[in-house]
């Protein structure tokens, strides 16, 4: 079934951010289950850089290009977007040449045009986004987070310190959706995130009969300096150990104008009306 060995090759984990919730003022700050997980989370911030922070910049864009490996042959194994989001107004666009599909969300909500991706367009507005700058996601408002003690990434002999990031249900539309952020002792540095999905959509789309697909796995394997900050520049993603694609992130900028004409061009467009949680399949 071609669509669903896309979904279960690049599957993200659905709509994990505090830009979903509608009264993000009334959130709790961070909240950490422990001294230690407070003490690891500080420690990477401090590596990727903690002033200046990026939520702070007018727009935040970059592009991001995924190469699947081992893709049937009738199917394209790029996926490319550019993508742009305006932190203050809750808003943001995702464009994909290849398709010409053109993704547009605000306040919670998406709209689509042209859509010719297999993923459900419900999970995407960040889709990518939180693994860009998930070196700070601990820093948004709902967060809650737990030291998960050493463990080890695919293909890498060594253990990392881990914390479990979660949000609180008033914070995300996938409350049962989980990161582990896998964090090296001696720099500081994100070296790679565990995963699941719990996005209803998408789990009916892949026939899966439990509440939950994953877990999955991000590598990061470079980083990039921009702004005094270290982003993702590549990383990689295994599913039960098996290297499934390669991620590069390109053209980031905290500067660059909001594409009006782009994020509001002519045509109709279609909203996102499907439930996150409640499954159709049994």
């Amino acid at each position: 079934m071609p669509h669903a060995i896309i979904l279960l090759i690049i599957i993200l984990i659905q709509q994990f951010t505090p830009a979903y919730a509608a009264t993000n003022n009334e959130l709790p700050p961070p909240q950490y289950g422990s001294k230690q997980a407070q003490i690891l989370i500080d420690k990477m911030l401090t590596a990727h850089g903690k002033k200046g922070l990026w939520q702070s910049a007018n727009t935040f864009s970059f592009n991001h290009s995924l190469y699947t490996l081992n893709f049937p042959t009738e199917l394209n194994p790029w996926w490319i977007s550019t993508e742009q989001y305006q932190l203050k107004d809750r808003r943001g666009y995702h464009y994909y040449p290849m398709e010409d599909s053109l993704l547009v969300f605000k306040n919670g909500t998406t709209f689509f045009q042209n859509w010719k991706l297999p993923n459900p367009p419900g999970m995407m507005p960040y889709f990518n986004y939180r693994f860009v700058v998930l070196p700070w996601l601990p820093l948004e408002k709902g967060a809650v987070l737990s030291y998960t003690g050493m463990r080890k990434l695919p293909k890498i002999e060594k253990k990392f310190h881990t914390v479990k990031l979660q949000f609180i249900a008033q914070a995300t539309q996938t409350p049962n959706d989980y990161l582990r952020l896998f964090i090296e002792h001696d720099t500081g540095l994100l070296k790679g995130v565990e995963y699941n999905s719990t996005y209803a959509p998408l789990l009916d789309a892949m026939q899966i009969q439990g509440n939950e697909f994953g877990p999955g796995f991000h590598v990061y394997d470079s980083y990039q300096k921009h702004a005094d900050l270290l982003f993702p520049q590549r990383y990689s993603t295994f599913f039960n150990d098996h290297k499934a694609g390669v991620h590069a992130i390109t053209k980031i900028s905290l500067s660059r104008p909001y594409n009006e004409t782009l994020a509001h061009r002519a045509g109709g467009f279609d909203s996102v009306t499907a439930h996150p949680t409640q499954r159709k399949l049994q």
